[in-house]
């Protein structure tokens, strides 16, 4: 996704970047159109040297390793993004004028401008190489990007794969007649992309001529040309050690081989190359991780042709660990990727806020985080001691670029390789990011997920969804609801401090708005920690457990401020419906009155009462081995409360009328049977299985749904695992039933079992996350593990149109979720109703929310006004974060089902 925010031209209808939009469609050379290619950086200039490079690390891996791409469901977006740049090349070169265009824009024009490239207006020069101002290195170095364009597409479509193999022939014959360097003739490029030498990309050329035609006069060439001594660095000027590795391919040559291994010896501890005290191969201040991660994509390859493969391996793991968060800072060096990563890169088009907003300079000198984030952005990195500093003013540390990307790119796809394949060295563990001091890897699950893509997975297999991310994500947008003062880990940058004054600061504002529901806030958090409590190991293996710790504390310590044991009162509302919907902006400007409403033995509220106190009581079974003290706290709280909604019974809506039209109950036996099933648990006090077994005589034995109103089926399962009685057991057979393929619960057309409109994921997430729990429990394991797996895979993508229901997660996804906060532009810029029917995508990405979903035919409009489809809540987050964590468990226990969702996907 990065590539395809650097395109310049006319955009295609697949554009995936929301804030990206047709640019530079003027650039020309003479009569010569030149639009299309990639701007090299955060700036907008188009350098054909660097951009051939990085097109030519790309294609290597790719050729190397389509598996990997396959595996991650990312095969033709890659084909779509490297052909973006090749048609470019095409368009510069002139085979019958002997001309090629190798720079549009002019830097010191260029330089002065910081803005969108939509709004360009200065004047963009094109420069070109011809016989009398030749260019061997950048028109050897795109022959080669086009040679190997030729072997990438020669199976997709051969009629384009010819085309790009006879530009690639007059090119190499250009650069090989004609020699010189391309920054003598365009002097403009010297002080940026000076080229030191032109015999490597003239050998680079005619090896990978060789490979695509067979024909040996181009061997010949590739021998004399190349440098036989040991390469300084891989990188868009430096490509000896490139060809050396792609002769001894061919040739076999000892030579060849002694100086791969020289190279990559000159890169591993001990060798020539200096190291940061954390263990980063460190050759140069500029762009530190650009050079470590092209020698892991080389070392990879090496490793491939049978040159020291499990020590290259290693050692390219390593580098690729430190820039994902094996670091100094438990820091991912890739945007976007992670729970910390540069918010603030030097790019012009991502500081840009949305249309209209003016875009200048002073986006430049902002503190603020950019406005847009830029997916995918290697940064140029540390320095030498492993410091940095997330500064958009700072284009050595924080710089991205085209090169930057591409060695790193093929590295992962030689890592997912490995991983597909069984040759994953031995310590690569199980996460996606890690604390200071911690490996991260990206194992055992994908990289990213495309949307449309079909599982193949075997029983035993892993997930074809990066399920590790999406826990990841599911965190952060409960993270993105807290109120109150918030930590000073904050990790939601466009959130701040909101309703300090409130009677009960603290909790989660309930959905798109800014009232705090006590009832479904509890029930939400009940359902997270059912998944912590069943899946621990899934949290651990993505590195979330301390960050899901956190977050489910905020709710808890709520809970526990809003109970005056002494008065027997209970807080659980916060927030006027009518005042608080007549408001659309953030919760950090709101000015309305905010009451706050209690329940008191005068006005019951068993439901909400008892709903509190299951949660605490296993808030302090999970914290018991975490934090004994903060544990017993809950406890005593649970049993105090669950005494309160015992002895003063009623319907908390009769109470605090406010919230019936928005979260309105009609039973509390569902509530108080929870409670006492699970203080019972924790306690080993019979009299809680007792009243349990009394409440849950009350309940009906086939619910009609699982949310944050009823909770009956939790209560028949959380029975069931303590008595083995027959009754619990026929209960759960008889829910799982009426939602299976068959039951009551009607099913979309491509497969999603659709209890309700409003919210429709949330219902199928929730008993998915309870058929999994269910399966533990031994009901029919193999069922109900593949029925949860479709669901959710439904929800991940695999729908009619492609379609992530998560925010942030995967390739398309809902962009204008009802939410106030993240429709909101950064200050000071105005949020109000005009925000709420602005049709351009929220100006903040609410990262793992969960949108409300499709109607019954699987139609689904992203449209922020349209609150049944577009709502994001924190109960329909919860289980379906649960049934992720449950997954992921059964993927690192090799237990991982075969979906059983009726494909009619892409």
């Amino acid at each position: 996704m990065f590539y395809e925010a650097q395109r310049s031209g006319k955009l295609p209808e697949t554009n995936r970047i929301t804030w990206r939009g047709d640019s530079a469609l003027g650039d020309k050379g003479g009569n010569t159109d030149l639009t299309g290619g990639w701007y090299d950086a955060g700036d907008y200039i188009k350098f054909t040297l660097p951009m051939s490079s990085a097109v030519t690390y790309l294609l290597w891996g790719l050729l190397r390793w389509p598996d990997a791409y396959v595996a991650a469901g990312q095969l033709d977006y890659v084909y779509d993004s490297v052909k973006w740049p090749l048609d470019y090349f095409l368009k510069c070169w002139d085979p019958t004028q002997m001309e090629f265009y190798a720079q549009v824009g002019k830097v010191s024009l260029d330089h002065d401008y910081w803005g969108r490239s939509e709004d360009m207006d200065m004047e963009r020069p094109a420069y070109k190489v011809s016989r009398s101002g030749p260019g061997s290195d950048v028109a050897g170095q795109t022959a080669t990007a086009l040679a190997m364009g030729y072997l990438a597409f020669k199976e997709r479509n051969m009629t384009y794969a010819t085309t790009l193999l006879d530009a690639a022939k007059g090119l190499y014959d250009f650069a090989k007649n004609y020699r010189g360097f391309y920054s003598d003739t365009i002097t403009d490029a010297r002080d940026v992309y000076k080229s030191s030498m032109y015999e490597d990309e003239l050998a680079l050329a005619a090896v990978w001529l060789h490979k695509a035609t067979g024909e040996r006069t181009y061997l010949v060439d590739a021998e004399t040309f190349v440098p036989m001594y040991t390469a300084w660095s891989l990188d868009w000027d430096g490509k000896i050690a490139a060809a050396q590795l792609a002769l001894y391919e061919v040739t076999g040559k000892q030579t060849y081989r002694d100086q791969v291994e020289a190279f990559v010896t000159s890169y591993m501890p001990g060798g020539s190359v200096p190291y940061t005290p954390l263990g980063l191969a460190y050759r140069s201040q500029w762009g530190a991780l650009r050079y470590a991660a092209n020698v892991a994509m080389f070392a990879l390859i090496a490793a491939d042709d049978g040159i020291n493969a499990a020590e290259y391996r290693e050692w390219a793991l390593s580098q690729i660990h430190y820039i994902l968060g094996d670091n100094k800072y438990g820091m991912s060096y890739v945007i976007g990727y992670g729970d910390n990563y540069p918010l603030k890169p030097h790019h012009a088009g991502s500081s840009c806020p949305d249309r209209p907003a003016s875009c200048t300079w002073n986006e430049f000198n902002s503190p603020a985080p950019n406005p847009q984030i830029l997916y995918g952005a290697l940064v140029g990195g540390p320095d030498q001691n492993d410091n940095y500093v997330d500064d958009r003013t700072d284009y050595v540390k924080n710089e991205v670029a085209c090169d930057y990307n591409a060695g790193m790119q093929s590295a992962i796809a030689g890592i997912i390789h490995l991983r597909e394949t069984n040759q994953l060295p031995e310590d690569a563990v199980t996460s996606t990011t890690s604390p200071p001091g911690q490996r991260s890897t990206l194992f055992p699950v994908t990289v990213t997920d495309s949307g449309p893509t079909t599982s193949t997975a075997s029983p035993g297999s892993a997930s074809s969804h990066n399920l590790s991310q999406v826990l990841e994500f599911s965190i952060l947008f409960y993270e993105a609801q807290r109120s109150g003062d918030l930590p000073d880990t904050n990790r939601i940058p466009w959130r701040g401090d909101s309703a300090l004054d409130d009677t009960v600061p603290g909790g989660w504002y309930d959905a798109g708005d800014h009232i705090k529901f006590t009832f479904p806030m509890s029930a939400a958090v009940t359902y997270l920690l059912l998944g912590v409590h069943a899946w621990k190991d899934a949290y651990v293996a993505s590195s979330q457990l301390n960050n899901m710790y956190d977050s489910i504390r905020w709710p808890l310590d709520y809970f526990l401020n809003s109970w005056d044991p002494t008065k027997q009162e209970l807080y659980v509302q916060v927030g006027k419906v009518s005042l608080d919907h007549a408001v659309w902006g953030r919760a950090e400007d709101m000015t309305m009155d905010r009451p706050a409403y209690k329940l008191s033995p005068s006005g019951p509220g068993s439901d909400a009462a008892a709903g509190t106190a299951a949660a605490m009581a296993i808030g302090a079974i999970v914290f018991q081995k975490e934090d004994p003290a903060y544990a017993s706290r809950l406890l005593t709280a649970a049993a105090e409360l669950y005494d309160f909604a015992n002895t003063y019974t009623g319907i908390y809506t009769d109470t605090v009328t406010d919230s019936r039209d928005a979260y309105g109950s009609n039973d509390y036996n569902d509530e108080l049977a929870l409670a006492a099933v699970w203080l019972y648990k924790a306690t080993r006090q019979q009299h809680y299985l007792t009243d349990a077994r009394t409440h849950a005589s009350k309940l009906s034995t086939s619910p009609w749904a699982l949310d944050w109103s009823d909770k009956t089926a939790i209560v028949h399962l959380a029975m069931y695992e303590e008595t083995q009685e027959e009754k619990y057991s026929d209960a759960i057979k008889t829910f799982m039933t009426s939602y299976l393929p068959g039951g009551s619960v009607a099913y979309t057309p491509c497969g999603l079992a659709w209890r309700l409109e409003w919210g429709p994921l949330r219902y199928t997430a929730n008993v998915a996350m309870f058929a999994l729990l269910a399966a533990d429990a031994g009901f029919e394991p193999q069922t109900y593990r593949s029925w949860a797996l479709g669901q959710i895979g439904y929800m991940l993508g695999e729908n009619n149109a492609g379609r992530s229901y998560v925010v942030g997660y995967g390739s398309n996804y809902p962009v204008r979720p009802h939410h106030q906060n993240s429709a909101c532009h950064p200050h000071p810029a105005v949020c109000d109703w005009s925000t709420f029917d602005d049709p351009a995508p929220n100006a903040h990405v609410l990262k793992g929310a969960l949108v409300g979903g499709p109607g019954s035919k699987d139609n689904y409009v992203d449209d922020r006004t349209d609150y049944i489809q577009n709502e994001v809540a924190c109960d329909y987050n919860s289980g379906f974060q649960s049934a992720i964590a449950g997954l992921l468990h059964l993927e690192i226990t090799s237990q991982f089902p075969v979906s059983a969702l009726n494909r009619c996907y892409p």
